[in-house]
């Protein structure tokens, strides 16, 4: 789990002497119509799945943000028409639980990922790759 100082230490980067390769975070369950994951990579870059529940579940796009600005504004390459209300910025983290735009939605950490191989992040000891 991202505490507030290294969230600070992923806004430059700095995460790279970690042993993982990013924090996957999910928002808790309500009334929404979709399933969305934040994965923050140690690198500083940052990625959204959304997926859709029901019969027709499935991924719905995935977009990445290039970086967190000092402020917790997130960075988006290109937005997906499909896209809305794609998370903008990391407004608070309390005990390892993040809380985007202002709302009380909280974004738990559901896992360390200790690689993530199709988005080119390889198992990683003491900050160096296997």
């Amino acid at each position: 789990m991202l505490n507030a100082k290294e969230l600070q230490q992923l806004r430059t980067g700095a995460l790279l002497d970690s042993k993982i390769a990013g924090n996957r975070y999910e928002r808790d369950r309500g009334p929404w119509r979709f399933r969305d994951c934040l994965i923050l990579y140690y690198d500083g870059r940052v990625r959204l799945e959304r997926s859709c529940y029901g019969e027709a579940a499935g991924l719905v796009f995935t977009v990445w943000a290039e970086r967190v600005e000092e402020d917790g504004n997130l960075v988006w390459q290109e937005l997906p028409a499909t896209a809305e209300n794609v998370p903008q910025k990391i407004t608070a983290i309390k005990d390892g639980t993040l809380y985007l735009d202002e709302k009380p939605v909280a974004w738990k950490c559901t896992e360390e990922l200790a690689a993530d191989k199709q988005y080119g992040y390889r198992k990683r000891k003491h900050g160096l790759f296997r």
